[in-house]
């Protein structure tokens, strides 16, 4: 879908332009964000659904057709820096959201936590709720490490690949479990991941060691194809 609306995050919020950046409009929430923003998505169910994270840990639901702002963080998220989102292709009600930083932060309240656990989390009403899907994404497990992208599997919502700093991991069954996808790939932070279902590419970006890619479905495995 080709459109020229082009969204951009803030210190305070998020601001729209219409023209592909040649012009901006006021900033689109009245109030400033808690936090700045570092995740923005748009709903690719509904255009007018737009999706943004916080610095802080806070999740807001923008509409734009009605000039809505909403804060659904909730009570259940940590407070710690909200990495990627990655709204559903098939309802404007489902959404996924990744957090960086340490479980071990969140917890303790004398290091500024919330008391709060969990890096990837999901709601199925429009963040009014939000399910925590880190599985054994956890200190417990060893796994206690930043989460910085997200990719979706759009034909099997309960595929996710999360990029963190010990490289890629799968689930398939909606972040009960969580195994290394990383294959060849050295242990290395995983900054970026887009997932192309037309060709059938997971790509993921490396904090250094250039940019490699996965057969997510039909045949093949793990192997680099490009560095920065």
């Amino acid at each position: 879908m080709r459109t020229s609306t082009v969204y951009v995050g803030s210190l305070t919020g998020v601001y729209r332009s219409t023209d592909r950046g040649d012009h901006w409009g006021e900033r689109l929430n009245d109030n400033p964000t808690d936090g700045q923003v570092t995740a923005l998505a748009v709903s690719p169910r509904d255009p007018r659904y737009v999706w943004a994270g916080t610095s802080t840990g806070h999740v807001y639901l923008f509409d734009t057709r009605r000039g809505r702002v909403t804060d659904v963080t909730g009570n259940g998220l940590p407070n710690r820096w909200g990495s990627a989102i990655v709204p559903s292709a098939r309802s404007v009600d489902r959404v996924v959201i990744a957090f960086s930083g340490y479980d071990a932060t969140s917890t303790d309240y004398d290091l500024g936590g919330n008391g709060n656990a969990g890096r990837i989390f999901r709601s199925r009403d429009r963040g009014r709720r939000w399910e925590d899907v880190s599985g054994n994404l956890t200190e417990g497990e060893g796994l206690d490490v930043p989460v910085s992208a997200l990719a979706q599997d759009p034909r099997d919502e309960r595929r996710l690949f999360a990029g963190t700093d010990a490289g890629v991991f799968e689930t398939r069954d909606g972040g009960g479990t969580w195994r290394s996808a990383r294959g060849p790939m050295p242990m290395v932070a995983v900054t970026a991941l887009d997932l192309n279902e037309r060709t059938g590419w997971l790509h993921a970006g490396t904090f250094g060691r250039g940019v490699w890619r996965m057969r997510y479905r039909g045949q093949g495995g793990p192997g680099r194809t490009a560095a920065p």
